[in-house]
């Protein structure tokens, strides 16, 4: 926790002019004329979200790098960059199919990370499909309201299950057990903690 902390203060110090370009950016495009305003504005919300992916990507190579299982040490492969830009990717599919191909950027993400996870030197491999998913994701996206946003953490929790059942390590399958109550209540403890630290325990908690 400690040194997810520091890394978390070095992310605030690169991530602070970055914010600040990307808020520049916005007020300089508030005069300017509509096609120019929308270029800056894409342009600026690509760059928020690629800094996001890579540092996403970064944090679980640290924790991987930092695991061992039965003496066996975990690495992680592949490029933060590359997935950033997979996940672009795939966020603007999903934004331009209003949401239909979430699932389909959820596989992709775990394949992604899964594929260039290694125990020893042994990589994992995925076998799951967006499709599979698909049908609980419009389920999901039907009872939002009605359920209060329980329904997608529902589906979450379905989806990783069906991911990790899916995933392999040579010869042996994994297993997931969570239930979705479970998760609700990690998740409302989780939140409470990061506001009553002011953000602070978010290195810890998230």
């Amino acid at each position: 926790p400690r040194e997810l902390l520091k890394s978390f203060f070095r992310a605030l110090l690169i991530g602070g002019p970055l914010y600040v370009l990307f808020v520049g950016t916005l007020m300089a495009v508030q005069k300017a004329e509509p096609l120019a305003m929308a270029a800056g504005i894409f342009a600026a919300y690509t760059l928020a979200f690629y800094v996001v992916y890579v540092a996403a990507y970064s944090a679980r190579r640290y924790r991987v790098t930092r695991t061992r299982w039965r003496g066996l040490r975990m690495d992680q492969s592949g490029s933060a960059s590359e997935y950033a830009a997979r996940m672009l990717r795939g966020l603007f599919l999903t934004l331009l199919s209003l949401g239909l191909y979430s699932p389909f950027m959820t596989v992709d993400a775990y394949r992604y990370t899964m594929e260039h996870t290694h125990l020893g030197k042994q990589a994992f491999t995925v076998r799951a499909r967006g499709e599979d998913l698909f049908g609980k994701w419009i389920l999901a996206l039907l009872l939002t309201l009605p359920t209060l946003g329980v329904s997608q953490v529902w589906f979450s929790v379905q989806a990783q299950r069906y991911l990790v059942e899916r995933t392999q390590l040579g010869a042996v399958r994994l297993r997931l057990n969570v239930r979705t109550a479970d998760v609700v209540g990690l998740t409302i403890v989780n939140l409470l903690l990061v506001v009553g630290t002011a953000g602070l325990a978010a290195p810890v908690a998230l």
